[in-house]
């Protein structure tokens, strides 16, 4: 039988208590922001109103694909995340992403300069704007997921072709990119 250590203990109550405790998350050291980022990131607790309790210059990897209450209002907290490797905001239902704009993604893309990893399956609002953005900014990326992401066309894979040289794995199934040169 496996004991649990305290520090889990704890960060399943605080996970089960969010909405008594969420004023709280703040005030904890980064080690325990980044455990309880994502714990709560799996369980599709990460909102608007705590995200930013949770991140932190230091967060090399924001999971929010459980998390579909976060909007552009939420993602706009991580301009602090300089230091992020991998971003997945892959919608977990089948109805899709549509609470974050190609405005948005396409204006926070400067502040992620060591992104590698993007996932954007079924980002309906993304669009070649936003994908432009990413590729000229984040030089380091080496996977990306558009599948899904119905706005994104031919322009967004002459983007990734011009400026990403990284690039290892692209998925650019159920989107608008045909090919017909």
């Amino acid at each position: 039988m496996a004991v649990s250590s305290l520090i889990n203990l704890s960060l399943s109550a605080l996970a089960r208590n969010i909405s008594l405790l969420e004023s709280e998350l703040e005030s904890l050291p980064v080690a325990l922001k980044s455990r309880c980022l994502k714990l709560l990131s799996r369980r599709g607790l990460v909102n608007d109103s705590n995200i930013h309790k949770l991140i932190h210059n230091k967060t090399q990897v924001l999971d929010l694909s459980e998390c579909d209450r976060v909007s552009d209002v939420g993602l706009t907290a991580a301009t602090v995340c300089s230091n992020l490797v991998k971003l997945d905001l892959n919608a977990s239902g089948a109805a899709g992403r549509n609470s974050i704009s190609s405005r948005c993604f396409a204006s926070l893309a400067p502040f992620w300069p060591h992104l590698q990893v993007v996932l954007l399956r079924r980002c309906s609002l993304v669009t070649d704007h936003a994908i432009t953005s990413l590729v000229e900014n984040c030089l380091q990326l080496r996977q990306l997921n558009l599948s899904g992401c119905s706005s994104v066309t031919d322009a967004s894979l002459k983007a990734v072709a011009k400026c990403s040289f990284r690039l290892e794995s692209i998925d650019i199934s159920r989107t608008r990119v045909c090919f017909l040169y």
